[in-house]
């Protein structure tokens, strides 16, 4: 089956993957495009994961992956029984872009708000995730991102959201571990699965309830957060606290302040190192030099 998540150019650098793995450990990735992809693919299939996520830079509602890439990719997680995720932002693009990937067996869509003209109202976000789950029943995440979006989600509403019917799940980006605790205790009988976003509180919000993480880092040691899933699924104290330390430490590729940028900087210049990809990003943004 084929897990899609739509998301726009919103994100000034080039396509994204997404790795999200639904049996053990549950954990997002992020990877990048190109003639890189299937190298990629490939890295982090060893490193133990079983999703994939394409975030694809999108034109019309159109992905820009090349047939015989998509082709080679979907050849690679169906050796290895990988899901697949792709995303965009604006809502005309999410239907149309949503109801061709539904159609061809997509298991879910992660969707954020319009962010160019953004809803001014709790009321409106609803309206929103209301209109998308009657169209796509049981397969939309709601997707809380205010850096990116600049809407952040309070939690009387994301857990509004989360009980609106055709909802699947939650993906929360906003980096308070203390709001999303609430969330997941307060959403848990639903039965819903909940993520979380920076990969430094994955452990924490796992070891709270949370389904797993959104981890960037994952692309550059996907053997690293495959342990600390797996040590927060088990409740394995000790590990996780080692895995978190490493997990700590990694984050200094990221810079001061870690900013969005940092983020694409620090994750480019690692996978340049290892010889997956080129150091390159999407002009302004300067890569990070040795």
């Amino acid at each position: 089956r084929v897990l899609l998540l739509p998301q726009a150019a919103l994100f000034r650098f080039s396509t994204l993957v997404l790795g999200f793995l639904q049996r053990d450990p549950h954990l997002f990735l992020f990877a990048f495009n190109g003639g890189t992809l299937l190298r990629e693919c490939r890295l982090i299939c060893l490193g133990g994961f079983g999703g994939f996520n394409l975030r694809l830079l999108v034109a019309n509602g159109e992905c820009k992956l090349r047939d015989q890439s998509a082709l080679s990719l979907r050849a690679v997680m169906a050796a290895r029984d990988v899901k697949q995720f792709v995303c965009f932002f604006e809502f005309s693009q999410i239907i149309r872009g949503v109801k061709k990937r539904a159609e061809a067996g997509a298991d879910a869509v992660v969707a954020a708000v319009p962010c160019y003209l953004p809803a001014d109202s709790a009321e409106e976000i609803i309206d929103f995730y209301t209109v998308l789950a009657k169209h796509f029943p049981g397969k939309i995440f709601v997707y809380n991102m205010p850096g990116m979006t600049k809407i952040a989600f309070s939690t009387d509403l994301a857990v509004k959201l989360l009980e609106i019917d055709g909802i699947a799940g939650y993906k929360d980006s906003a980096g308070d571990p203390d709001a999303l605790r609430q969330v997941i205790a307060r959403t848990k009988h639903l039965g819903k699965p909940v993520f979380t976003g920076p990969e430094h509180l994955t452990a924490e919000m796992m070891s709270a309830g949370a389904a797993g993480g959104v981890n960037g880092g994952a692309n550059v040691d996907p053997a690293l957060f495959v342990r600390l899933a797996a040590a927060a699924r088990t409740g394995d104290i000790a590990a996780l606290r080692d895995a978190q330390m490493e997990v700590l430490a990694f984050q200094k590729i990221y810079g001061t302040p870690v900013t969005a940028g940092n983020v694409v900087r620090g994750l480019k210049y690692a996978l340049s190192e290892m010889g997956l990809i080129r150091n390159i990003t999407a002009f302004p943004l300067k890569p990070l030099e040795k």
